[in-house]
């Protein structure tokens, strides 16, 4: 019998803004003491039409799959066209307000 680990994944994030759980949270296991430290961070892009400035921060642009603006949700609709555009089909974690999108 294969014992599954206990742990607790968490992430900190502005409730109006998609979490980035794969890049953001940290692990906490059971057991052990953890410290976290919270700070803000802002960031001031180029505007476009600047490399990269497509998913920034403070962008104000409306998504087509989440109903507020964020990086970490604009980077998630891209990718979720790109699968789209490439093969009919979308992971199952990628958050749609539309299935026939």
């Amino acid at each position: 019998m294969k014992v599954k680990p206990c742990r607790l994944q968490v992430v900190i994030h502005d409730p109006m803004v998609y979490p980035d759980i794969d890049a953001r949270a940290f692990v906490i296991k059971p057991g052990f003491e953890t410290f976290a430290s919270v700070r803000l961070i802002k960031t001031k892009s180029l505007p476009e039409p600047y490399e990269g400035a497509y998913c920034k921060e403070g962008a104000d642009r409306k998504l087509k799959y989440f109903p507020n603006y964020g990086r970490a949700a604009c980077m998630s609709e891209c990718f979720a066209d790109f699968l789209i555009s490439r093969c009919g089909c979308i992971h199952l974690s990628v958050i749609r307000k539309n299935l026939t999108a």
